[in-house]
């Protein structure tokens, strides 16, 4: 921004982030430049770290600029000659009140029309520029034992997710198995009833 101050540019927008726990301080500026000195800044900008990405769009505006200073032209003329019109001596009043109306419309949109060549000036002969600072996050430099730490980590979730199959196996067949010994349970103790059932009928027809 101070860069800016020394030559023809005007910034638009500037914003700054800090550093938070899940990323790095991060920088961001917008501002308008005339053409000539967009290569100092891109200088400038080159000092300040690495570039990582350089993008530039451009647009044609040509034949809006030649048909915005046709109309001009064309409007300056028409509004001249009412005037004209309007300066003749022994113009009525009913006439004297149209060419005043229609002189009024005409200076509108002759200054509809400047305002719009203005706009034009502006987006042909300045540039529109955006920057992004990004900074590393030194907190994370690669140490010797990273490998180690990140094989323990891969052997720690793999570990996690076994643990998870297991947990998930057994809380679908445990009810199964409840289940199972709950009808083993009964038909064993409907098979001693019967078995019990049929040594009493036997000891009776002996004794008998």
């Amino acid at each position: 921004m101070t860069f800016c101050g020394t030559i023809r540019c005007e910034v638009i927008s500037s914003s700054i982030v800090t550093r938070t726990q899940e990323s790095s301080p991060s920088g961001a500026i917008a501002l308008w430049i005339v053409s000539e000195d967009f290569p100092k800044l891109l200088t400038q900008v080159e000092k300040q770290g690495n570039i990582v990405e350089h993008t530039t769009l451009s647009e044609d505006r040509t034949t809006q600029v030649v048909d915005t200073e046709a109309r001009l032209k064309n409007l300056t003329a028409y509004r001249d000659s009412l005037r004209a019109l309007l300066g003749r001596p022994g113009l009525n009043i009913k006439d004297s009140v149209e060419i005043q109306e229609k002189l009024t419309d005409v200076q509108s949109d002759l200054d509809g029309e400047t305002a719009k060549r203005k706009i034009l000036a502006n987006e042909t002969e300045r540039v529109a520029v955006e920057i992004e600072f990004r900074v590393g996050d030194t907190r994370r430099r690669r140490s010797a034992f990273a490998p180690l730490w990140s094989s323990l980590q891969e052997a720690g979730e793999t570990l996690a997710e076994s643990l998870g199959s297991v947990i998930t196996f057994v809380v679908f067949i445990v009810p199964w198995i409840l289940l199972f010994l709950l009808i083993g349970w009964l038909l064993r103790r409907l098979w001693r009833k019967r078995r019990a059932r049929n040594a009493a009928l036997s000891a009776a027809q002996a004794g008998s």
